[in-house]
């Protein structure tokens, strides 16, 4: 057994780096990315497809979504690079405020959802309260 470090020309680093020790992929796909794909090029591809994951609520055992995330992994490693979601901040990015909102850059989707919002039921009484002049 050899010690050697097997070294690819990375298309994702665009320069030589560390390969990958085994097929990351089943097939013909799994071997073209075992030749030409850095170990650091793969760990990139796995948090890019983490964020398409989470940012479009996939499913990964799901025919379609497991299609989807295979092209975008074609054109994340080989083409010309994959897209963010629509309105993905990258969660590094945003910076929390005194009053625990974000600033300098728009709110994440999980941020979004747990803003706190006034249930319907406190705000009618509130209304009736106002209009009413009824403590």
């Amino acid at each position: 057994m050899s010690d050697q470090v097997r070294m690819v020309q990375c298309v994702v680093l665009k320069r030589e780096a560390p390969g990958l020790d085994r097929l990351p992929y089943p097939g013909d796909l799994g071997a073209r990315i075992w030749r030409s794909v850095s170990k650091e090029g793969w760990e990139r591809w796995v948090a890019h497809q983490t964020m398409l994951i989470n940012e479009y609520r996939l499913t990964p055992v799901e025919p379609k979504a497991r299609k989807f995330l295979e092209a975008e992994m074609e054109k994340f490693l080989f083409g010309e690079g994959a897209v963010k979601p629509e309105g993905y901040v990258d969660p590094g990015a945003v910076r929390i405020g005194v009053l625990g909102r974000a600033y300098g850059a728009r709110r994440t989707r999980l941020q979004r959802r747990r803003a706190v919002k006034t249930p319907w039921w406190c705000a009618t009484s509130t209304a009736r309260r106002l209009r009413t002049g009824t403590p």
